[in-house]
């Protein structure tokens, strides 16, 4: 059996909805899944505030969320490399596609965080999605944390797969 809510929207929001309506799909299912998430999260802390729980069990507990917030970042950052570079002119999604590759594979790795945020073309707006993130950014004098780093390696990963699959099309003539 099921039971029926009513929700209200903002206009602005509905609006953002109607447009997107496609994307989002069942809004029911988004609603259940974010309502459920919520009231999970309200359980688990009620259930350690019970609880005597073990300092392994807690760093268990502790290392399960980080993990999530990694995955969560990650994925996020897919979200935002891909919108980013659906909007971005020829120049900008070529630089940040090819210049960004060629330092991964002459160094072996991605560019760090912080570096990133001094790039001319890309670093006002990879800082300010990183920094205006309180989940991602930096505290006063501390590095950049693994989520803002899995962040930027999602971003990264998204737009050179975005530039991979329009290359050929787009150098069609």
């Amino acid at each position: 059996m099921t039971q029926k809510f009513t929700l209200s929207v903002p206009n602005e929001l509905a609006a953002k909805i109607e447009e997107r309506r496609d994307y989002l799909g069942n809004l029911s299912a988004i609603f259940q899944k974010a309502v459920q998430a919520k009231i999970q999260q309200k359980e688990d802390f009620e259930q350690r505030m019970k609880g005597d729980a073990s300092m392994n069990e807690i760093i268990e507990r502790l290392r399960g969320e980080r993990r999530q917030e990694v995955q969560d970042c990650r994925s996020q950052g897919l979200d935002d490399g891909l919108e980013w570079a659906q909007a971005a002119s020829y120049r900008e999604l070529k630089y940040a596609a090819v210049h960004f590759k060629m330092h991964d594979d002459l160094y072996g790795r991605p560019l760090a965080p912080n570096v990133l945020f001094g790039d001319e073309v890309l670093g006002d707006y990879l800082s300010e999605k990183i920094c205006d993130d309180p989940l991602m950014a930096p505290e006063e004098g501390y590095d950049l944390d693994t989520p803002a780093v899995e962040w930027l390696s999602g971003w990264l990963e998204a737009v050179q797969g975005f530039w991979s699959e329009v290359y050929n099309k787009v150098h069609q003539d």
